[in-house]
């Protein structure tokens, strides 16, 4: 970095005796001003260019939009499924516990319950029953609870038949499960990025091939055909039009092209 500071100390010193020294350009600004050269002389590729990533980042998008509509459909279908397990499992231990007033033992089985994914917030609401009124809860304290989900199950203890007496059911409250929809907007957000990237990457890849081709195919034989036309004078009448290509290939548009120029000079 010395070196280089002195090199460039010394050509400000000696830029007028000696025209000038190389002056310092940012990696940008060369890359600037590539791109407008490059612009400036192949308008019509760049403008193919911008037309493909404009409509392929179009379709990109739509399809992202659908696909993470379908992908929060399932998570929230998987979430309602994860829930509903506990009506299954957990909720006739913790009807089983109120019954047998074990206020213990039931926060314990409401705070096993906030190990599942998303869970944030367990309520056991006892409203009446034998004279209690009284809700348990338990919670996390990682997240604000904005954007949640709330399923409410009732519980009903069965009691067993003794005797002739017929087995029969008892209200003794209900149980709020409140999941937090924070992790299935993250898990969304973290795939669209990941989509958006990959596709734009490979958007960006197949843009750049598609210049070469019409760079190789195209591009190149305009500049020809235009050089040729530019330099056409009564004097260069006899030299033809000649492509730089194959001489075996498929004729198309621009052996027309060419074709037509060298009818008009013959008519000439």
């Amino acid at each position: 970095f010395r070196f280089r500071d002195r090199f460039y100390t010394l050509c400000h010193h000696r830029s007028s005796a000696r025209g000038g020294c190389p002056r310092r350009h940012g990696v940008g600004v060369v890359i600037v001003n590539r791109l407008l050269a490059y612009y400036r002389n192949n308008p019509l590729a760049v403008r193919l260019a911008l037309a493909i990533l404009l409509c392929s980042s179009v379709i990109t998008l739509v399809a992202i939009a659908l696909s993470l509509h379908q992908q929060y459909r399932n998570d929230l279908r998987q979430m309602e499924a994860r829930l509903d397990m506990i009506e299954m499992t957990t909720l006739p231990s913790i009807a089983r516990s109120l019954w047998e007033f074990n206020d213990d033992q039931v926060r314990v089985q409401i705070q096993s319950l906030l190990r599942l994914p998303d869970v944030q917030r367990i309520e056991v609401h006892v409203d009446g029953w034998q004279g209690r009124d009284e809700v348990i809860s338990a919670e996390r304290d990682r997240d604000e609870l904005t954007r949640v989900m709330v399923k409410i199950y009732p519980i009903t203890y069965q009691r067993p038949r003794v005797g002739n007496r017929a087995s029969t059911s008892e209200e003794l409250g209900i149980l709020v499960v409140t999941a937090s929809l924070l992790g299935v907007y993250e898990r969304l957000w973290e795939q669209a990025l990941l989509v958006f990237v990959s596709q734009f990457v490979k958007t960006l890849i197949v843009t750049a091939i598609i210049l070469l081709l019409v760079r190789q195919l195209l591009t190149r034989h305009l500049r020809g055909i235009a050089d040729y036309a530019r330099g056409l004078t009564l004097e260069r009448l006899s030299r033809p039009l000649r492509l730089r290509r194959a001489e075996r290939h498929r004729r198309d548009e621009l052996d027309a092209v060419a074709t037509a120029i060298n009818e008009m000079r013959e008519g000439m």
